[in-house]
């Protein structure tokens, strides 16, 4: 848990930072705490502003991680990360006891890490994290700036990170490091997590959580003027110091005091009559630029470093927190530094080094070193530079050799090499560098992702994929054990699969030009040869079919193998060669029913089902090729509704006889 309280009350934020104070102190009432609850968030309100400016489309600063090494580390753990990416990595554990760290629900003030920041060998720590406290960090004597605010946008954060500053930021109790951002998103370390990508949405309902409290840590920018090769004689060196603050940070904070800048000048050269190495400058606030000068002489060929370090007294304040630790005030030196490169020598080098590559021009399977090689018969060889497709600038001493990792067919190296006199080569650029680590991958289909097949006969349908070398054959198996041997790469090829029927499976393989060969891929298909039986036709009514009246068939149809696909109802009339098909439908268990229109008087049907399978087999029952047949029967003669009258009546007057004789 990370509790917050600024580290000034007379920052340009008083009113945020009173209330912030005010609800960490345990000892207000309650109804103080709510009241003021709602003025933070008014004015957080109208500060965050999810604005968008002219940024660069995309940054990421490569900021080392470091996982925080307890619980409740995680300031400590930024503000490691944070200094290993401007200088030395500085302890953990020495961090967290300047920075007053204690285990939840207390873990590390936003007050205390901008004292943590600010810490140098003038101080002495103060917390209970080490057996002993220290003077300054063992790592660096100097601080470095730092400066907190509360109303940046997400343009600002943008901006801030496009002139290569990280932010700490605090979420609800956790810190994390905003190093990033593209055009959806922005990235954080995390010590917890290493790398999290928010959408600005995300980000700024999370960064709310903390007050929208950030830190920025600068050290002081000190650019160097000096010849880079000379003959022997008197030169000068001039240093232009700034501190540095970035805007919307307040600059208000912290001036510094007693500022000096130094020079270290190495054996061999020397200050000239009347310098003195240490040069005393003005006071400087935040954003202020000074500048100092020395007059040298070199007197014998050779290479030099010279080095210049500038320093300013600031003063700071952190509060009393509830853990425990009493308010304090301190004092610490803060500033940076900077190195330069002169080789003197006897005659001037103007010619450039000459830098060599071994590439061979070949596809390589797995990633490899490239040996870059330079030259320089006058000053000597200072550093190779290089970097592979487009990325980040390396050193051959800091990042060792390029290392081609990415499978592609035209990766790109492009190098080039200054000399200690500061000659620039032209960079060299290698085209068309050829890895491949990958397997191709591959799918297959049969006859066009059927499901069924009548035939063993069929058509393989292949579709591959090699980003890199490229897809060079394939082969095929219908049991994964005897192969076909390799051949060219095509995207159709026909195929016989085994006779028996049922489920069959193809199995394929396929080669890139470097040799990779992919897992096997396969496709399933049911061969089925047989069609379907049909059986057990009604017919309803089965005779005497009446003038223009409906005649229903309904047949059982099954296939076991791979189902009934259609069943049709074909008719014709007075043994036409003219055929009606009609569709029989479904009806459960088997059973398939259609209806035959009513026809005329002495019209002749004959009829025949046919059924289809999933497979494409055909099925015909035509009554053993003599087809299924009735006859329209003709209405009643004259002479036999006569009939039908007088036998109606006989019988109407029989029954009543009978039944007068019974009333009796």
């Amino acid at each position: 848990m990370h509790a917050e309280i600024p580290s000034r009350l007379e920052s340009g934020n008083a009113l945020i930072d009173c209330m912030l104070i005010l609800i960490h102190d345990m000892s207000i009432s309650k109804t103080k705490i709510l009241l003021a609850i709602p003025l933070i968030f008014i004015v957080l309100s109208f500060r965050l502003k999810l604005s968008y400016s002219q940024n660069p489309s995309e940054v990421f600063l490569p900021v080392p991680f470091h996982s925080q090494v307890t619980g409740y580390n995680c300031g400590p753990a930024d503000l490691e990360m944070v200094f290993d990416y401007f200088g030395p990595d500085i302890d953990q554990q020495e961090i967290a006891d300047v920075a007053r760290t204690e285990p939840n629900p207390y873990g590390t003030y936003t007050c205390d890490m901008v004292r943590a920041t600010h810490f140098s060998n003038l101080s002495t720590s103060v917390g209970t994290q080490l057996p002993q406290n220290v003077n300054g960090y063992i790592g660096r004597d100097l601080g470095y700036a730092a400066f907190e605010a509360y109303s940046l946008t997400l343009d600002d954060v943008k901006s801030v990170l496009a002139q290569g500053f990280p932010i700490i930021m605090l979420w609800g109790w956790h810190y994390r490091i905003a190093v990033g951002y593209n055009s959806t998103h922005f990235m954080f370390r995390d010590s917890l997590s290493f790398l999290q990508n928010l959408t600005y949405e995300e980000f700024a309902t999370a960064w709310s959580t903390g007050g929208n409290w950030s830190l920025l840590i600068c050290p002081w920018k000190i650019e160097l003027s000096a010849p880079r090769n000379m003959l022997p004689g008197n030169f000068t060196v001039t240093a232009n110091i700034t501190y540095p603050c970035l805007a919307p940070f307040p600059r208000s904070m912290y001036p510094s005091h007693n500022v000096s800048v130094a020079i270290n000048v190495p054996e061999g050269l020397a200050l000239a009559s009347g310098e003195q190495a240490k040069k005393t400058l003005s006071n400087m606030s935040a954003g202020e630029t000074a500048s100092a000068s020395w007059n040298l002489e070199a007197n014998s060929t050779g290479f030099y470093t010279i080095s210049v370090e500038s320093e300013g007294l600031i003063e700071g304040f952190v509060p009393p927190i509830p853990s425990g630790y009493p308010e304090y005030q301190y004092e610490d030196r803060i500033g940076g530094e900077n190195q330069t490169l002169l080789a003197v020598t006897s005659t001037l080098d103007e010619i450039p080094p000459i830098t060599t590559d071994n590439y061979d021009g070949l596809w390589h399977d797995q990633s490899f070193t490239i040996n870059l090689t330079a030259t320089d018969e006058n000053s000597g060889v200072m550093e190779i530079y290089y970097r592979i497709n487009d990325g980040p600038i390396r050193t051959v001493s800091l990042d060792g050799q390029p290392y081609v990792t990415y499978d592609s067919s035209n990766n790109t190296l492009e190098y080039w090499s200054v000399d200690k006199a500061g000659n620039r080569e032209t960079p060299r650029t290698v085209t068309e560098i050829k890895l491949d680590k990958t397997p191709p991958t591959g799918s297959l289909a049969i006859n066009n992702g059927s499901s069924y097949t009548n035939s063993t006969s069929v058509i393989l349908c292949i579709s591959g994929n090699d980003a890199a070398s490229g897809i060079a054959g394939m082969c095929f198996s219908n049991d994964d054990v005897a192969w076909t041997p390799w051949e060219p790469f095509s995207q159709l090829r026909n195929w016989l699969l085994l006779p028996s029927e049922g489920v069959k499976t193809v199995y394929a393989k396929l080669v890139d030009n470097i040799g990779w060969v992919s897992p096997a891929f396969t496709a399933e298909v049911v061969l089925d040869t047989n069609p379907a039986s049909i059986r057990s036709v009604l017919q309803m009514p089965e005779k005497e079919i009446q003038p223009y009246q409906d005649v229903g068939i309904a047949v059982n149809v099954t296939d076991q193998l791979s189902g009934v696909s259609e069943v049709i109802l074909a008719y014709s009339l007075n043994y036409s060669a003219t055929w009606t098909h009609l569709p029989m439908y479904f009806c459960g268990i088997d059973l398939y029913q259609a209806v035959i229109p009513g026809q005329s008087i002495e019209t002749s049907v004959q009829y025949k089902i046919v059924a289809c399978d999933c497979a494409g087999n055909q099925a015909i029952d035509d009554n053993n090729g003599y087809n299924y047949a009735y006859i329209v029967v003709p209405e009643l003669s004259p002479f036999s509704m006569l009939l039908l009258l007088v036998v109606s009546t006989a019988l109407v007057c029989i029954t009543k006889k009978n039944a007068g004789k019974a009333s009796k």
